[in-house]
């Protein structure tokens, strides 16, 4: 399994999708790196791939979602997070009520807070 090298890593990221999830998981907060910037051409394969590793994302994700760099934040709200498993929006909903409810002041700047919204709908818990 080769991880991409750097953004334009098409290829490799794309590789991905045949890549078991168990070889994936021990990988997944590299690859997470990659889902600071959607916009990056290997971002949305990348996010695919991470999207099928199922319960193996929810540490990752909960630290991704506590950390302080809200553009990132903002992505794996408003993409991996609608792609994932039910389960795996469930173990970190704590994390997306917070951000909708009582967001930082740079996640209200990059409307982290709103994307928050979002994910909760799919929850059932657009109520809280």
């Amino acid at each position: 399994m080769q991880l991409p090298r750097d953004k334009q890593d098409i290829a490799a990221a794309l590789a991905l999708q045949a890549v078991p999830v168990d070889e994936l998981g021990p990988h997944i907060p590299v690859l997470l790196e990659w889902l600071r910037d959607m916009n990056w051409p290997v971002a949305r394969p990348v996010a695919a791939a991470l999207a099928r590793c199922g319960i193996q994302l929810v540490a990752p994700l909960r630290a991704a979602l506590s950390s302080t760099d809200d553009i990132w934040k903002y992505w794996i709200v408003s993409h991996l997070l609608l792609e994932v498993d039910g389960h795996v929006r469930h173990s970190v909903a704590d994390l997306i009520v917070r951000i909708r409810n009582a967001p930082t002041a740079g996640e209200i700047t990059e409307e982290v807070h709103l994307a928050a919204g979002d994910v909760l709908i799919l929850l059932g818990l657009n109520d809280s």
